[in-house]
């Protein structure tokens, strides 16, 4: 498998960017904050509290799911959305500690 030249920048950044670009539409925020209210919902809960067809919802959920914002659990023929908590975790010190940095450089 070929290394990219991003490999070697580190971890913390690439996961980093993967979920600022995994949030980079109005959309997915707004669907990230409706899983932080709520424990977990499916995609007809969520596409009731959006102006978006449930395709184009479902297609955000997966760009999410594959960026490991978000989890999936499959309940019957039903999919139950959640955050990733330690995804989130993890984007919120990175991004805290590098704000901060920039605010307040040495």
């Amino acid at each position: 498998m070929a290394v990219k030249k991003t490999d070697k920048i580190g971890e913390p950044y690439d996961k980093t960017a993967n979920f600022a670009r995994a949030l980079a539409h109005p959309a997915r925020v707004k669907i990230v904050e409706l899983l932080s209210e709520e424990d977990a919902m499916t995609c007809g809960m969520i596409t009731k509290q959006i102006p978006l067809s449930q395709a184009t919802v479902s297609q955000h959920l997966k760009i999410l799911r594959d960026s490991n914002v978000i989890n999936m659990e499959k309940d019957g023929l039903k999919s139950i959305y959640s955050l990733n908590s330690s995804t989130v975790s993890d984007a919120h010190s990175f991004i805290y500690a590098l704000l901060n940095q920039l605010v307040n450089p040495l």
